[in-house]
């Protein structure tokens, strides 16, 4: 008997999806980013809320903003929603991470979502940078 391991899943709001590929197409010519909140479930990861972040980095192709608003991230995650990770964009290449991302700390992140402005793609990431498959859904009690 052989086993095929299926892709994990990473589901996402519906506005939310919409919401994070707004934020993303708002800035084409330069990286903006975010916070998403994940619910703590059986099956997946869920993002349930994102609050966008300011790009302090001097050079708008990349987006900084990890580690100066750390406190920041820690107060806007509400106390029953314990999970979080980032969202960014890339103004000039497609949503697959770059060697920038894969060496950063966010590596380590529960979730990481990249939004392609080129491609017009969302993609989502878990621990360290491992391919999730998308779906657009709403929380299921049961999942």
């Amino acid at each position: 008997m052989t086993y095929t391991r299926t892709r994990a899943i990473g589901r996402v709001y519906p506005d939310v999806h919409a919401e994070l590929i707004a934020h993303g197409a708002s800035s084409p010519h330069e990286e903006v980013g975010g916070l998403v909140i994940l619910a703590p479930r059986r099956v997946g990861l869920h993002v349930v809320h994102w609050y966008p972040l300011d790009n302090i980095a001097r050079e708008y192709v990349r987006h900084q903003v990890y580690v100066p608003d750390l406190a920041r991230l820690y107060e806007l995650v509400p106390s029953s929603l314990e999970l979080w990770g980032l969202f960014h964009t890339h103004p000039t290449s497609d949503e697959q991470p770059s060697d920038v991302d894969r060496r950063s700390w966010a590596a380590g992140l529960a979730c990481n979502l990249i939004y392609s402005v080129p491609t017009q793609r969302l993609a989502i990431y878990g621990t360290g940078w491992e391919p999730l498959e998308l779906v657009e859904s709403v929380l299921n009690p049961d999942d």
